[in-house]
């Protein structure tokens, strides 16, 4: 087995799914402490059984055992965490198939991409994709071992990594080889197929125009590097703020319930005079208002209000179709909105919420249009 370590290397090398230098296989006897594992920065269309080391596991520590004082591969942690509790023979491979990258680029998650295919799922079990995680991280290590290994069990033969590669697991190289090889090749035929994995995603035109100018941030590593306790005591404390907002708002709203009909009357009990209400329009001065009238005029008012709102917001809506006309780019119409008098008084998020809203947003081309890369 550790002379079928070199030949699986080389045949790699031979595929174009590593470079001179790239890829890294390991392997765990049954009952067996130690772990051969190939070397860091050894050419890997060269490598022999003499290359190779291995770790001896221990209960605190390691030792690590190299014929030619080699260092060991930067990935040993994530072979040495999916092989050192497996009681059966093993074997990880982990390489770079150019097709597989290509299509978790593109947005496939591996295990949905061999579905149609019962050549793979008959023989290759594919697991979920490994997040986005540094080449040689922890991370990386970690997350790859947990998709692989349920239990102290082998859950599924191969896995990908976003951005980075594939790691496979079988009884020798050429079985975690063949892994690798099946999923490599429906990879390709998806690809040239021109199909996308089925998304229901849908993007806004702010959230288009955020990601395009780099204000999208991606803060599941954070959480990936806190603690338990951490994660405990931010919702603990996101709660307690939670309940103190809703505290605050209920009392500002149970003020307002008071305060639109009280406030009148304390007006006019401090000055002796009943304060009259008219309408627009209304000429001379009306007798005096009873106190019950008050709420029709508050009404009214509300009413003045939103008709004065829902206008602003036609005219607006009128000035972006006016913008857009027969077609415009993205970079143009930002520029015009600026200038745009009617556009002066909004946000400009809740512009690019209008926009959503119009029927013209599909007139609009570049970063923010409907055929947006995004």
């Amino acid at each position: 087995m550790i002379t079928a370590i070199g030949d699986v290397m080389r045949e790699a090398y031979k595929r174009n799914w590593i470079t001179t230098r790239d890829g890294n296989c390991a392997l765990k006897k049954r009952g067996s402490k130690k772990i051969y594992m190939t070397p860091s920065g050894v050419r890997k269309n060269i490598i022999y059984p003499e290359s190779i080391m291995h770790i001896i596991m221990k209960e605190d520590s390691m030792d690590i055992k190299s014929k030619n004082n080699s260092t060991l591969t930067g990935e040993w942690e994530m072979h040495y965490n999916v092989l050192k509790n497996l009681k059966t023979t093993a074997c990880t491979l982990h390489l770079h198939p150019p097709h597989i990258v290509a299509a978790m680029h593109a947005g496939w998650e591996l295990s949905d991409l061999v579905k149609p295919f019962p050549e793979v799922f008959r023989y290759t079990r594919v697991g979920k994709n490994v997040d986005d995680f540094p080449a040689l991280s922890k991370e990386l290590a970690e997350h790859t071992s947990k998709n692989i290994i349920k239990d102290n069990k082998i859950a599924f033969d191969i896995v990908g990594q976003k951005s980075h590669g594939v790691c496979s697991i079988g009884k020798n190289p050429w079985d975690a080889f063949e892994h690798i090889e099946r999923v490599e090749h429906i990879a390709q035929i998806v690809l040239l197929s021109g199909a996308k994995p089925k998304t229901n995603e849908t993007k806004s035109f702010k959230d288009i125009l955020l990601k395009k100018i780099g204000w999208q941030k991606n803060y599941k590593n954070i959480f990936n590097n806190m603690s338990p306790a951490e994660i405990e005591f931010i919702i603990f404390l996101t709660t307690i703020l939670l309940v103190i907002v809703i505290y605050i708002l209920s009392l500002i709203e149970e003020k307002m319930n008071i305060s639109r009909l009280e406030l009148r009357k304390i007006i006019q009990e401090a000055s002796g005079v009943d304060q009259t209400f008219r309408h627009p329009g209304v000429t001379g001065l009306p007798k005096l208002q009873k106190v019950d009238d008050y709420e029709t005029d508050i009404n009214y008012y509300e009413s003045r209000r939103d008709e004065d709102f829902e206008a602003m917001r036609a005219e607006a809506e009128d000035a972006l179709d006016r913008i857009i006309g027969a077609g415009i780019s993205s970079e143009a119409l930002i520029g015009k909105i600026r200038r745009e008098p009617a556009l002066r008084g909004y946000r400009f998020e809740d512009v690019m919420n209008m926009i959503d809203s119009i029927d013209s947003k599909d007139r609009i081309s570049g970063f923010l249009g409907v055929q947006s890369e995004f």
